[in-house]
């Protein structure tokens, strides 16, 4: 098994109602397996995270262990035993 840290941010926060949860995957998981959990145990969060055509929203970053998922291997990126996986939406500052 590969348990997987989520870490929500802001609005996804709000509408999950934590911060944090910890799930148990497959060990060949990837993140579209991560995702279909979470749309199933939290419903409310599908069309905050997923388009019209099942795909990732482009406004909220995705990062697995601190990299962007895009420049890994988007939602065919495998999951490993201890990863951290957070969703927030983009941010600046001065």
């Amino acid at each position: 098994m590969a348990r997987v840290t989520v870490k929500f941010f802001a609005y996804v926060r709000e509408s999950v109602g934590t911060s944090e949860v910890v799930l148990d995957l497959n060990d060949d998981s990837r993140i579209l397996d991560l995702v279909n959990v979470l749309v199933g145990k939290y419903p409310a969060i599908r069309s905050l995270v997923l388009n019209e055509m099942g795909d990732l929203r482009d406004d909220l970053l995705y990062l697995l262990n601190g990299r962007d998922i895009r420049v890994m291997q988007g939602l065919n990126t495998k999951i490993s035993d201890g990863s951290v996986f957070a969703i927030l939406p983009p941010f600046s500052g001065g």
